[in-house]
């Protein structure tokens, strides 16, 4: 997995690619998490990543709970057609801003 993250006025993008998983989802929540300048609107493109398991999942929930406690928007933009029919199944994509 690969993670950049930049600011873009009022928006910090992160574009994900590669596979997120147990062995390196916590990293996805590091280099976001852990910028040093977060706009209020955060921003995660995932149309890069061809594969993401529960762990990454429950990554990107526990980016929306410290986003939403640091009063910030997060919305998941393009996910691979692999990551979308993982959110839709698990009956996410309402609560991480796809629906």
């Amino acid at each position: 997995m690969n993670v950049s993250v930049a600011n873009h006025g009022v928006e910090t993008i992160a574009v994900v690619t590669g596979e997120v998983d147990a062995d390196n989802c916590s990293a996805l929540t590091g280099a976001i998490l852990e910028q040093p300048e977060l706009s209020a609107s955060l921003v995660i493109d995932l149309s890069g990543v061809s594969f993401i398991d529960s762990s990454g999942i429950s990554e990107l929930l526990r980016i929306q709970k410290a986003a939403q406690a640091d009063n910030r928007s997060l919305r998941i933009k393009d996910p691979s057609p692999a990551v979308h029919r993982v959110l839709e199944i698990t009956g996410l994509l309402g609560t991480l801003g796809l629906a």
